[in-house]
């Protein structure tokens, strides 16, 4: 993967993931199993695409118990990946401060969190996506945090996310189709 892709990819992951460990939580304590699926499958799967494997492993354990609508998730499982999960955000935070331009002392503030993507990164987001949406694979839910972070139509990038969430791909194609000419990126 491009180190400017990755750099970038891994500072989404740290503005991202802070309070995606409290929406885990909550998706799990209200019993909405599918939710709770899906977001540690994203986690499970962005890690992987940092290389994170030892929070990979550990929200893929947490995945498989939460398949088929059912939560046979353990404490232990649970601890496991959140422990991971903040060792990951510790040591992106480290090295994010090293090759960013320091905003602040804190690297979470909201400034940083709302950084937007350059169009090179969406670019490649997108043509990502198109084949994930035509390839009809659940895998394109995996780029949904990114989806926030695009300047554009904020109506037209929550739909094509609601239809992404929803496995709606070949509305997501269409969709997606006219966000790249919205924010002239054909």
């Amino acid at each position: 993967m491009d180190n400017e892709i990755l750099k970038s990819i891994k500072k989404m992951f740290v503005s991202n993931y802070p309070k995606k460990i409290t929406e885990i939580s909550e998706t799990l304590e209200a019993n909405n199993i599918k939710q709770a699926h899906i977001l540690v499958h994203n986690l499970k799967s962005n890690a992987g695409q940092i290389g994170k494997t030892f929070l990979q492993k550990a929200a893929a354990e947490v995945e498989f118990n939460l398949r088929n609508g059912v939560n046979n998730v353990t404490k232990n499982q649970l601890d496991l990946m959140y422990s991971e999960l903040n060792k990951v955000l510790m040591e992106l935070n480290d090295e994010i401060a090293l090759y960013a331009a320091p905003v602040s002392d804190n690297v979470q503030q909201p400034a940083v969190q709302s950084r937007l993507l350059d169009d090179d990164i969406i670019r490649e987001l997108f043509s990502k996506l198109e084949i994930l949406l035509g390839m009809g694979s659940p895998d394109c839910c995996d780029y949904i945090d990114y989806l926030h972070k695009i300047p554009g139509d904020e109506n037209l990038i929550n739909l094509l996310i609601q239809q992404i969430d929803d496995f709606e791909f070949k509305k997501a194609i269409t969709t997606l189709a006219e966000l790249k000419k919205n924010i002239n990126l054909n």
